[in-house]
């Protein structure tokens, strides 16, 4: 270790770390004495309790071993080597720790910096096969440069005003690190519930009214007309009357159903008290439903079944109301229409019918999976009159493109029904190439086989914006590949060397095909699980913060397989890969992993693909997915930019670390004094107290010799 300290001043001295320390090598108790209610001392194991200066008491234990005192020094000498902390209270040590305590006069802070000082020199210095580790008496014959004691002082004095200031900084980068963390995760948060892209969805239903021509206007205001009778309640489009406020429609309906579920009439408000928080047969109902252009008394959107209570005024609306109800049929919802005399005289019968529609055979709805919140999932058609002009639709003008030329965006559930057909397309197109294979002809009723997606648990889902809608992880996937786990070597691949992939190759953000084990069986290799690039990674068993970490393999040079425990999604469209990681990263995925996950120990925790095709998926159209990527690109391209400039800072604070502990421990931070005692003097001094003290005998007891 002679390069820390060449040219040294004249009045230091070197020498070796027992020659001035008291040196306890740590032994672990018998784990029947550990505990974590407070009995006995503190216990500490090794690195995984340390801070940044003071370790974290985790467990106690109530019959020590091995014993370090208040302000000792703690090293860890095992996996890894190096790290260093001063241990508050008398305490007891693992086997992965040695106490080290200055021998008076010597300065305990010095020696302490002293070791901060070596600490990358001394992880260097481990050895083992299995876990690097140093023995008591490599630690004690370390050599250490002993200044006098006037100038330890000052050392320690300067050190700690000079690195109190780097600390300062280094703690600000650190705050700043953490809160970019948490600024993506708000940035995943936000896209997976649309407030991210809620200002170009705005846009977009401005722009589809700007560009509507004169003619398009004026139609669409005749059948607005002809279509809304206006009630006493103000019902007339979707029986809410028309929009007068200048606010995007779906807004004003929105707002148009508060106020009516606030304005409920006395039979709606007895009828609510019958259906509300799922007590009429276990049925989820909702009040004042906004449905496409509409706004529905009461909906249960499992049965696909709209309730509706008619006061008197309706007598003179039947034309709108069956214009209504033709265009709910046909989005698959049944309607029952009650009058509100009939609930006030005949509440049982009413109720009768509820129950019967109910529990009839559910009918298929058009299109998959409606938001339970929404009605997404409902066809975007605008209405046709007979002289072909485009009929009140408002849901349907939003989903114009900016270029007003009348061209219909997909929305949400449009693409997942898009997503299915091409999702069965492929099972029959795969289905038919084994047929081929084995020279058979396909059976009858093969295609009857088909498993169909696992639909998502919507209840207690977030609402979703206009034109999303919920789907499940297993609506997007077409397969799900996995490979298998057997002996290895524990290193990387080199040259032409086949690995295998380690859950570690996917768990920090990236794939880093560096974390794999080398396959030298070349029986089990399998070409067909290499990774490639674009391949989505899912890693299914790890720590319960790390279960469920997905990449997307960018950057791939090495002949790497899956393991069985990482798996390989294949979806249905590739243009979805990156929504679903978004959303698997994301709180309300993070959510749904950790919720499906199982197993006792959080050390350790798994997700079967049965339970990763259960997680929701918010599905927004394609096109909003697009804007939301490209806008993720762009704040994750800064907040890069950010942590990388952070990092150099850092970079540049250990640097600088460094050298101001180089300094001290060469002589070259503080100026000597020379009516300071020399370093020689003081350890003379040190060796002849130890020595007197050593012979200090304990007299031995004499023996009688007894007589006969």
């Amino acid at each position: 270790m002679s390069e820390f300290n060449k040219d040294l001043p004249t009045t230091w001295l070197k020498t070796t770390l027992d020659q001035i320390a008291l040196i306890e090598m740590g032994q672990s108790p018998e784990s029947r004495f550990y505990n974590d209610n407070g009995q006995g001392l503190p216990f500490y194991q090794g690195k995984a309790e340390f801070g940044e200066i003071y370790p974290k008491v985790r467990k106690w234990c109530s019959n020590p071993n091995k014993i370090a005192e208040a302000g000792d020094i703690l090293v860890s000498i095992r996996a890894p080597v190096g790290p260093t902390n001063i241990v508050q209270a008398r305490s007891c040590i693992g086997r992965g720790l040695a106490s080290v305590r200055a021998i008076t006069p010597i300065n305990q802070r010095f020696l302490f910096y002293f070791f901060r000082h070596i600490e990358t020199w001394l992880s260097d210095q481990g050895t083992g096969s299995t876990f690097a580790a140093i023995s008591g008496q490599f630690l004690r014959q370390i050599e250490f440069v002993l200044p006098p004691i006037g100038e330890q002082t000052r050392i320690v004095e300067k050190l700690e005003e000079l690195l109190s200031d780097l600390d300062a900084g280094v703690a600000e980068l650190k705050a700043a690190q953490k809160k970019l963390v948490q600024y993506r995760q708000s940035l995943l948060k936000a896209a997976v519930e649309g407030k991210l892209t809620e200002q170009w969805r705005n846009n977009r239903y401005a722009a589809s009214l700007q560009y509507l021509t004169d003619q398009e206007r004026d139609a669409t205001a005749n059948d607005t007309a002809a279509n809304t009778p206006l009630s006493p309640r103000g019902r007339g489009v979707g029986g809410e009357g028309a929009t007068t406020s200048g606010l995007p429609r779906s807004a004003w309906l929105r707002d148009r159903a508060r106020e009516l579920r606030k304005a409920q009439t006395p039979q709606e408000q007895a009828l609510w008290q019958q259906l509300r928080a799922k007590r009429f047969s276990g049925f989820k109902f909702r009040r004042q439903q906004v449905i496409g252009r509409y706004i529905a008394d009461f909906v249960c959107f499992e049965q696909k079944l709209v309730i509706e209570l008619d006061g008197s005024q309706h007598s003179d609306t039947k034309q709108a109301d069956a214009q209504r109800d033709h265009w709910l049929n046909g989005q698959g919802f049944r309607v029952l229409r009650f009058w509100n005399n009939q609930w006030q005289s005949q509440q049982t019968g009413v109720l009768e019918a509820i129950w019967q529609a109910l529990h009839e055979e559910k009918p298929s709805p058009p299109l998959p999976n409606p938001s339970p919140t929404r009605g997404e999932g409902l066809s975007l058609t605008a209405d046709v009159d007979t002289e072909g002009r485009s009929g009140t639709q408002p849901d349907a003008s939003f989903y114009h493109d900016q270029r007003g030329a009348g061209e219909a965006v997909e929305s949400g559930a449009q693409l997942l029904e898009r997503i299915l057909k091409e999702r069965r397309a492929r099972w029959e197109a795969k289905q038919l190439a084994k047929f081929q294979e084995q020279g058979k002809i396909p059976p009858k009723g093969w295609q009857d086989k088909y498993s169909e997606p696992v639909k998502p648990d919507t209840r207690d889902l977030p609402e979703l914006p206009e034109g999303w809608v919920w789907a499940s992880v297993d609506h997007l996937l077409s397969e799900i590949e996995t490979g298998k786990s057997f002996k290895c070597e524990e290193r990387p691949p080199q040259g032409d060397e086949v690995g295998i992939v380690k859950v570690s190759a996917v768990s920090w953000g990236e794939y880093n095909e560096q974390e794999s084990k080398t396959c030298h069986d070349e029986s089990m290799i399998r070409s067909g699980l290499f990774v490639k690039p674009g391949n989505f990674l899912f890693s299914r068993a790890n720590t319960i913060e790390l279960v469920g970490a997905c990449v997307i393999a960018k950057s791939v040079t090495k002949r790497i397989m899956l393991s069985d425990k990482i798996l390989r999604f294949l979806l249905v469209h590739d243009e979805l890969a990156v929504w679903l990681l978004t959303l698997l990263r994301s709180e309300l995925g993070r959510y749904h992993i950790e919720r499906f996950s199982s197993g006792n120990q959080e050390s350790m925790r798994n997700i079967g693909q049965e339970r990763i095709k259960q997680i929701p998926v918010p599905l927004p159209p394609m096109s909003e997915i697009q804007h939301a990527t490209q806008l993720l690109d762009e704040a994750n391209e800064a907040a890069k930019a950010q942590e990388i400039a952070i990092a150099v800072a850092l970079k540049q604070s250990a640097a600088q670390r460094k050298n101001i502990l180089k300094a001290a421990f060469s002589g070259q931070l503080v100026p000597q004094d020379p009516d300071d005692e020399p370093a020689s003097v003081l350890l003379e001094r040190i060796r002849a107290e130890r020595a007197a003290k050593q012979t200090v005998k304990t007299p031995k007891k004499r023996t009688t010799r007894s007589t006969s």
